[in-house]
């Protein structure tokens, strides 16, 4: 069960990333798709530091 609840949470901080990103402006790429995976709710700070397109 404790497994559930972690996978739970890693892929809703994957989910707000791309979301947090899409809103700043972000390129979601490869990479980005990446780090949100293997960072997972740690991730969400990143889509605050990067700086959006033009």
């Amino acid at each position: 069960m404790t497994a559930y609840i972690l996978v739970t949470i890693w892929v809703i901080g994957g989910l707000v990333f791309y979301f947090i990103g899409k809103r700043r402006g972000l390129k979601i790429g490869f990479v980005l798709n990446l780090a949100a995976a293997f960072l997972g709710p740690f991730s969400i700070p990143l889509a605050f530091l990067l700086k959006p397109e033009k």
